[in-house]
């Protein structure tokens, strides 16, 4: 009998371990997204991004948001990775979530800043079948993520907004 509970706490370590288990969202992220609106301040700022605000208007070249298994990033209109910390606050480089909680949280590691160190955005998000809504602290002053966290998905003083729109995979997309 003991031996069976070992073998499937065993299973159940190994499984987590592995992302299977405990995986939520995380799947359901991964792919590309049309971010659709950049708010900053409470102003549409999607032309930081090389982006053409979605209201009424399609562009061949718009910014997308980039989630693998293990990284996130951000694609300017023009193709190029964003980098650089401070105009657009979404140099990112990897994430974890929470699933469980809710509003859903998001913590994003951004690339070195100009201390040398790695920027942190404690934010939350809502995967809603093809929209995606991240709300991020673009510059949180406590290191108690609890109160660096927005509570809402609006953009006001400190927080950022994304809405995105799932792009087709390669693999769904039709064949002339």
């Amino acid at each position: 009998m003991k031996a069976c509970s070992l073998a499937a706490c065993l299973l159940t370590l190994a499984l987590a371990a592995n992302g299977t288990l405990f995986a939520g969202d995380r799947e359901e992220l991964i792919g590309e997204w049309r971010i659709v609106e950049f708010q900053d301040d409470g102003g549409d700022k999607i032309g930081r991004l090389g982006g053409v605000s979605a209201r009424g208007k399609r562009a061949e070249k718009f910014a997308k948001l980039i989630i693998t298994s293990d990284e996130i990033y951000v694609l300017r209109g023009d193709g190029q990775r964003d980098v650089l910390t401070g105009l657009t606050n979404c140099a990112w480089k990897s994430f974890t979530i929470d699933s469980t909680t809710n509003p859903k949280q998001i913590d994003i590691v951004g690339v070195p800043g100009k201390d040398d160190k790695p920027h942190h955005y404690h934010g939350i998000y809502s995967l809603e079948k093809e929209k995606l809504s991240i709300c991020w602290n673009e510059t949180p002053r406590s290191p108690d993520p609890a109160k660096a966290r927005p509570t809402k998905f609006a953009s006001d003083d400190e927080m950022n907004l994304f809405v995105c729109e799932r792009l087709p995979s390669a693999a769904t997309k039709p064949t002339p």
